[in-house]
């Protein structure tokens, strides 16, 4: 059986974790059932455009996604 972990303590404490993303935003790169992807923190001030990030949107909800641009406000995926 698959252990589930909160994914932002993990990250936090230096970890590098493997998530099967779900869905089909980032189809082709990422096929859900097929593909998985490794999420380490990063220094958010050297993420540049084409970069995946992993995000919580307010609702909750985590997100993984392309940069499309970064400008001063912060980054559009």
């Amino acid at each position: 059986m698959e252990q589930i972990y909160e994914i932002e303590p993990l990250l936090k404490a230096g970890a590098c974790i493997q998530i099967h993303p779900q869905g089909y935003s980032m189809y082709p790169l990422l096929f859900p059932g097929r593909d998985a992807v490794q999420i380490e923190k990063t220094d958010i001030t050297k993420v540049k455009r084409g970069d995946v990030l992993l995000y919580r949107r307010k609702e909750g909800i985590l997100v993984l996604h392309r940069v499309y641009r970064r400008q001063k406000d912060g980054l559009y995926m």
